[in-house]
Order: C-alpha cells, then structure tokens, then sequence
C-alpha cells in the first residue's frame, strides 16, 4: 500500500532472517494497555531516540541526520475479542506510517493516519492528504533546519467559523455524487469536501481548521444492532449518551445517537441507516457542544437528502 501510494518514495522488501531486517512487526496476542478508561492503545512506534545527527556543515547550515525506527507493535484484541485480519492491516499500515517518518497524526477522520480508529475496517487506502503529507516530508533536504520565528507585521490568522451562517440550513444545490458507492446527497453549502476511502467527509472550513465536521461512510454490514455491537464502544468512548431515537429514511431503518464530551466540549450526531442492498450508511458529525443547537437541523436536513441508485462495489474491491 505504501509502495503504490507513494509511488516509488519508499521500497519494502521481506527477509527471512530477523539479523538482516531494519523494521520488526510485532503482533501482540492480546489486549492493548488503557491509559484511560475508555482509550485502548491498539498500535505503537516509539519513536524517541529514533532520529540521530550523523555530521555536522557549519559552511551549509545543515546536519546529516538519519532515522530509524527498528519496530512496532500491534495488539491483535480489544474489548470485544480478537481484531479481524483487515483490522490488524491496517494498523499496522498506520503504524509503518509512523515508522516513515510521520511523528503525528491527520486531524481529519478519514485518513489513515488519523489517531483514533473507530471501526478500524475503512479500508487500506491512503487518503490525498496521507500522500500530500509524505510527499512533503520526502521533499525536505536531508537535515533541513526550522525554528520558530515571531511574525512581523502579519495579519492574525482568521479563525474558522463559530457556530452556523445562518439559522436555517442551507444546503449545496447540486448533491455530491459519488459514482463509487452508488450514493448522492446535498452537503452544507460551501463546506469543503474531503473525498476518502469509503465516502466523503465536509468541514467549515479548511482540513486542519475547523469547528464542525459531517462524514459520510457506506460499507457493507448486516444490521445496525450488529454494527453497534461490534463497534458501539468506539463511538461512545468517554462521552454520555444523551439521546438514541429511532427514524425511517425512504422506508429504510434507520438509528441516531447523541454523544457529549467523547472529545471534550464537543457533541457528536450519529446517525445509521440500513440500506436495501445491505449495506450501511454511517453518517458522524461533530461541533462545538455550545453550538450544536444550532448545527443539528444543517446534520439532519443533510442525512434526510440521502439517496442510493446503485449497488457499489463488493466489500474486496472497495477502494
């Protein structure tokens, strides 16, 4: 995955003997450490000590660094029993994305290195920001140098949105059409839209600022009460469950949640639909938890233009 996604920036070539590997895997059989309650640690790269200065230029202002993460782990349980093999993938693809050099992780859901897997089975496929990301950093010379800097004469910068335009919601006129899942329905006008691997996510505001989130995911799956079974902690976390009502979409049952605080001062609308080909519409949107009043009638106008026209693809060839 790595490989054909960054095409040609990395290479990866399996060995037998473990004295001649620069990278270990290694699958834990049991249940990750819970640092908190309600936070399962799934996967882990340490990664200080990772980074070394090999040589110094004085003349060039630059160092010969080099990085090397040896391994990383991945517990193959959590709460609810044994991870499924397209789970344990791909967190180990996550985790290697560590291991290449990411330190951090994505502040958006969909991409795969996000921090906080839900259902962990969105597929291995990395999201147009995953790749932008790595290529950036392959881009930086080989000890490239930054510090901080005070800004001198520069405009603040301009925060995202506080809480809905307007009072009404206000629709895209034009649906957003996905040809790969089968699906359209209209998003908040003029949100920006963030294609990924089993759907669409839109911010108000740009990807790495933003204060209202509604996220879009078809996957095959039976039944809502299987789905939260299997995944329900995921999604409640530390939150409290306000409400659970049940509603109809185009004759199609259908599911909605209300969670606060599973991210402090934020509230959570999810909102499930069994569709009438088997699958799942998943849909999660957050805000600020003052403001959510306001957001809820923009998540619910959207959820309620949802329409389905085709089949999708199989669940093994969803891209």
């Amino acid at each position: 995955t790595w490989e054909r996604n960054l095409e040609g920036l990395v290479r990866f070539r399996y060995v037998e003997d473990a004295e001649d590997a620069d990278l270990g895997v290694v699958l834990i059989g049991e249940r990750g450490p819970a640092p908190e309650s309600d936070v399962r640690v799934l996967g882990a790269t340490r990664l200080g000590g990772t980074c070394r200065v090999r040589a110094f230029d004085p003349d060039a202002e630059r160092m010969q660094a080099e990085f090397e993460a040896p391994e990383f782990r991945v517990f193959v349980a959590d709460d609810t029993g044994l991870l499924e093999p397209d789970q344990v993938e791909r967190l180990a693809l996550h985790e290697i994305g560590h291991v290449l050099g990411m330190a951090g992780h994505s502040p958006i859901p969909g991409d795969l290195m996000y921090a906080v897997a839900r259902d962990r089975t969105l597929g291995d496929v990395l999201s147009n920001e995953d790749v932008n990301s790595f290529v950036s950093l392959y881009r930086l010379p080989n000890g490239a140098l930054f510090v901080r800097t005070a800004q001198v004469g520069s405009a603040e910068r301009t925060p995202a949105p506080s809480g809905p335009a307007g009072d009404e919601p206000a629709l895209s006129v034009a649906p957003h059409v996905d040809a790969r899942f089968g699906y359209e329905l209209r998003l908040p006008a003029a949100w920006t839209r963030i294609e990924t691997s089993h759907g669409v996510i839109a911010v108000n505001g740009v990807a790495w600022d933003y204060d209202a989130s509604f996220q879009v995911i078809l996957r095959r799956y039976p039944t809502i009460d299987s789905y939260l079974a299997r995944y329900g902690r995921a999604y409640l976390g530390r939150g409290r469950l306000i409400s659970e009502e049940a509603f109809e979409l185009r004759g199609q049952r259908g599911r909605k949640l209300v969670v606060r605080d599973r991210v402090p001062g934020v509230t959570e609308y999810l909102a499930f639909v069994e569709t009438a080909d088997g699958r799942l519409l998943v849909v999660i949107a957050d805000c600020p938890s003052e403001f959510y009043g306001r957001y809820r009638p923009w998540f619910e106008a959207s959820v309620a233009t949802f329409e389905l026209w085709g089949d999708g693809p199989p669940e093994d060839e969803q891209p």
